[in-house]
């Protein structure tokens, strides 16, 4: 079994299948897979293990960093979940930011909480927009529409795309292309917004999905997104799904408690490098969900160059 059938097959955590389309190299373990990018000095981990048994992940990350130190290589790594980052013995964890989702089970339409998912249903039907699920012969057909569109949305937002760890290029290759994904179109039957989603689930749990690519047009309909995204989530509710995961915000929910956290605290008001809070701010409407997620690094190796190398698979 290689790779890519492994995480078909086993993954239940956000993340995993977005390790295939981004060119992650894999080390088969005894009881799991990791996924990590290479630096001269460090294995940088992207998240947790792909394991059969959740117990296991612990158990798969301490094993991997004694391989690393084999090859002599320093491990750190960061969206790892609070399991992972209380269980694994060979690392220190550090509170590294907040992924927010929404539980679909808990989700209700009515109410304070979903006032912002109101006003884009809103916005969308007032607009005479148009939902539409994409399949595998209308995203071929529609591909170069779909980069287009893309292009100009990381144009208007220039961090964005430097950001190469946890996200995943459209690609028109058969086998690299999100399991659902989803436009918006204007009543001139144009693309206005997109987001494509990875299925994973939960042991025992109907399925849920993560976001991998989500933009829309600059120019125009500036609540489509929202719309889009408000679709979605009732789409997903009506069939029963459990969870989707809006994504990773970094640096919210840090603590300055020590010199690496100072660090983070402060990165977050840095826009320039990543706007932190407009994310957290734009994802938090659609939310009623939110967990931590971790950085994780090796208290007896440099420090400097663990984030040296951080910064080098995020940013390269």
């Amino acid at each position: 079994m290689n790779a890519s059938q492994f995480i078909e097959k086993h993954s239940f955590y956000p993340l995993h299948k977005t390790h295939i389309k981004t060119g992650k190299q894999f080390k088969f373990l005894d009881k799991g897979l990791v996924s990590y990018e290479e630096t001269k000095s460090c294995f940088v981990v992207a998240g947790d293990p792909v394991c059969k048994f959740k117990k296991d992940i612990p158990f798969v990350l301490d094993q991997f960093v004694q391989w690393a130190h084999e090859q002599g290589k320093t491990v750190c790594g960061y969206y790892f979940s609070q399991f992972a980052a209380e269980g694994v013995t060979r690392l220190k964890s550090y509170p590294a930011g907040i992924t927010l989702g929404t539980n679909l089970s808990d989700f209700e339409l009515a109410g304070k909480k979903s006032k912002e998912i109101r006003r884009a249903l809103n916005f969308g039907k007032k607009n005479n927009l148009v939902f539409q699920e994409l399949y595998n012969d209308d995203y071929f057909e529609l591909f170069f529409e779909l980069k287009n569109l893309e292009s100009k949305w990381f144009a208007n937002k220039s961090t964005f795309k430097k950001i190469k760890f946890l996200l995943s290029p459209l690609r028109a290759d058969q086998n690299k292309i999100s399991d659902r994904s989803f436009v918006v179109k204007s009543k001139k039957n144009k693309i206005i917004a997109f987001v494509s989603l990875d299925e994973f689930k939960e042991p025992g749990q109907q399925s849920s999905f993560y976001v991998d690519h989500m933009f829309q047009s600059p120019s125009s309909y500036r609540l489509a997104l929202d719309y889009l995204i408000s679709e979605i989530i009732l789409t997903l509710k009506a069939e029963k799904r459990v969870y989707l995961d809006l994504g990773f915000c970094p640096f919210q929910g840090v603590r300055p408690l020590n010199f690496i956290q100072s660090g983070l605290f402060l990165t977050k008001y840095m826009s320039y490098i990543y706007n932190s809070k407009g994310v957290y701010s734009y994802k938090k409407k659609f939310s009623n969900y939110t967990k931590s997620s971790y950085m994780l690094m090796d208290p007896k190796a440099s420090k400097a160059k663990q984030i040296l190398s951080l910064s080098q698979v995020t940013f390269s």
